[in-house]
């Protein structure tokens, strides 16, 4: 793939260098003509490009030479314009990236159909991804993405084609690509797109299967392999459901149609507990004629309602948990309804040989369930099943993907996410937050002289020391290497200070095997503080933390600096 782009940039050159046009002349041709291309599709290219521009500069991809001017200006447009951003990690936004650029692959093959040829930024900027960019995002690397091609890329989209008048730039007054991102971008797009990312099982389980691996010692292989096995009993339980369901007539209908269908298709692909929920919901009432119903999880003392953590204890529903035996009844009165009369119907959830939940719906107590509907809930059951076995593998292969495993502190992938939604909700309340990097000092000298499980258990050590030192509400992550952070929301720039000197002290004070032989005869550490300013992107105030860390070093080590 990386060839295919490199071919294309004599492409490029030699487009620009028409567009451009010699020096020396003194009468510059008139700009090229528009192309002729289907409106529907330009406009289709232009709102992926939009969105995969304004995900590749939220991940930091973007490298632009000099870093000021044009390019950076309408990279920062395009990603405030899809603002609010959703509350998501980088694996859903590079699940999400890759899906909408496979979409944007076809748009350009569409255009080319019209078309002889595309101008250089175009055929660039919506040809695929290399095949290695993904999983570069999902390793944590930042800037290598070349902005130029993007930019001319949305201008060209945005003028139909049509480049700036040879040796001359676009008049000042041109709001062309401004009023292209005031159309097709806006709140809540990003969201729609981490929506059905959600719902490609391929590229989810491709992706967590490439960036699951937390420091190379390993993927967490039977997890993986749950899902992509879930994934295949979920598509056959599907089938097999719309097969069994087809032929039947009744009072609830003549067939499937094509909404239940879909309907069984987003269960099948849903790793949400509370979307499975709804969804299975949706279904059995549709198929039953109930008025209401809810998906029922065991909890030690009793039944959880999925999706959330309220339990319900002493229902005449925790037999058929219990014995795995399906109910059809009238209550008069039930904690999962209520006082009032109403007839229940509800199976046991199976997945794998084992009890995952309840299906339960209601209706009007002089309607009574009959066997006919237990028949349709129980054809329901295991598709639902499967889809809590999945989504329950995917929530711990999520969580251990987001833990480092030496020391069991969320890793950098975990503070990323962190460290948007906090900054996120900052913003929004009017609260303080202060970021902090700790970096263990002469850490090298250590691991040659003692070697590197020596190491390692100093690395744990001073982990826990950091994270015992810290308040309540502060997150500790191991950033990489021998290098932590901290997340302390609602802490004051003092606060902040004083929270992490703190830590400085103790592990100055801890006890680690082998630091007698470290400068200074101690293991410290040294860190930079940095607090929410003027912009507020969680690259900028990680960055302003790492270079207060760097004063630390290069002031003496063992020592706070605040940016």
């Amino acid at each position: 793939m990386l060839s295919r782009r490199t071919s294309l940039l004599g492409a490029v050159l030699l487009h620009a260098a028409v567009w451009v046009g010699p020096a020396a002349a003194q009468e510059p041709p008139a700009a090229p003509e528009p192309w002729e291309a289907p409106p529907e599709i330009v406009d289709g290219a232009t709102e992926l490009l939009l969105v995969e521009m304004a995900i590749l500069h939220h991940l930091d991809a973007f490298t632009v030479e000099g870093g000021f001017g044009p390019p950076v200006e309408r990279l920062d447009e395009v990603h405030a314009a899809f603002a609010p951003w959703p509350a998501v990690g980088d694996v859903t936004l590079i699940a999400a990236l890759d899906e909408v650029d496979r979409e944007l692959a076809v748009k350009k093959s569409i255009l080319l159909d019209s078309l002889d040829r595309l101008p250089g930024p175009i055929e660039i900027s919506l040809d695929e991804l290399p095949d290695n960019w993904l999983r570069r995002l999902g390793d944590g690397e930042r800037e290598f993405v070349p902005a130029g091609d993007y930019v001319a890329a949305l201008d060209l989209l945005a003028h139909d084609g049509a480049p700036p008048p040879p040796g001359r730039a676009r008049p000042a007054d041109d709001n062309t690509v401004t009023d292209a991102i005031d159309r097709f971008a806006g709140p809540g797009i990003i969201s729609s797109y981490t929506t059905a990312g959600a719902d490609d099982l391929a590229a989810r389980l491709t992706l967590l299967s490439e960036i699951a691996d937390d420091g190379g010692d390993g993927r967490d292989w039977p997890l993986v392999a749950a899902l992509v096995l879930g994934s295949a009993l979920l598509a056959s339980a599907l089938v097999a459901w719309a097969i069994r369901r087809r032929p039947e007539r009744g009072n609830h209908g003549d067939s499937v149609d094509s909404d239940t269908l879909e309907a069984l298709r987003r269960l099948a692909a849903s790793y949400d507990e509370a979307e499975i929920a709804h969804i299975a919901l949706e279904v059995a009432s549709t198929t039953t004629g109930a008025r209401g119903g809810v998906l029922l999880r065991a909890a030690p003392d009793g039944l959880r309602v999925a999706g959330s953590t309220n339990v319900i204890g002493g229902s005449v529903l925790e037999r058929a948990i219990s014995t795995g035996q399906p109910v059809l009844t009238v209550v008069t009165d039930d904690p999962v309804v209520g006082h009032t009369p109403t007839a229940m119907a509800a199976v046991p959830v199976v997945a794998d040989g084992r009890i995952e939940g309840i299906l339960t719906v209601w209706r009007e107590p002089d309607r009574p369930f009959t066997e006919r509907d237990r028949h349709l809930l129980e054809q329901l059951a295991p598709t639902t099943g499967g889809a809590l076995t999945s989504a329950d593998a995917h929530r711990s292969a999520t969580r251990l993907a987001m833990i480092d495993k030496l020391t069991s502190l969320g890793n950098r992938r975990r503070l990323d996410g962190d460290l948007e939604t906090t900054l996120a909700t900052a913003i929004h309340e009017g609260l303080p937050v202060a970021f902090a990097m700790i970096d263990i000092d002469d850490f090298k000298v250590f691991n040659d002289t003692h070697g590197h499980a020596a190491g390692d258990a100093a690395l744990a050590t001073v982990a826990r020391v950091i994270a015992d030192g810290v308040r309540s509400s502060d997150v500790v992550y191991r950033y990489g290497g021998e290098e932590f952070s901290v997340l302390l929301p609602g802490a004051t720039e003092a606060e902040a200070h004083a929270v992490v000197e703190r830590v400085r002290a103790a592990v100055e004070s801890a006890t680690v095997p082998g630091e007698e032989m470290q400068p200074g005869g101690r293991l410290t550490v040294s860190a930079g503080v940095a607090t929410l300013g003027e912009d507020s992107r969680a690259h900028d105030i990680k960055e302003r933390a790492d270079a207060a860390l760097y004063r630390a070093k290069s002031e003496g080590r063992n020592r706070v600096v605040v940016a």
